[in-house]
Parts: C-alpha cells; sequence; structure tokens
C-alpha cells in the first residue's frame, strides 16, 4: 500500500505459491493504513 499523495492511495497485490505440510498452519496477516496529510498510520 502506497500513499502518493494524501487522498491517493496505491495499492499492489503480490500471489506467492506456498506448499504447506500436514503437519503446519498458515498464518495469514493483513495490513491496513491510513493516510492523513503527511502522517500514515498502520495496523494489523
Amino acid at each position: 500500500m502506497l500513499f502518493n499523495t494524501p487522498f491517493e492511495v496505491l495499492v499492489k497485490e503480490r500471489t506467492i505459491d506456498v506448499e504447506i505440510p500436514d503437519d503446519n498452519v498458515l498464518i495469514k496477516s493483513v495490513y491496513s493504513g491510513i493516510s492523513a496529510g503527511t502522517e500514515l498510520l498502520v495496523y494489523r
């Protein structure tokens, strides 16, 4: 997620191929962001 200007956001998505063994668990983290002018708040 890229903040180009205070009111413009560019979101890039990338797919990653992962092989998960039977005894493992895949945990997916989602990050979000808020831009207020020059400030940036990122949380998950």
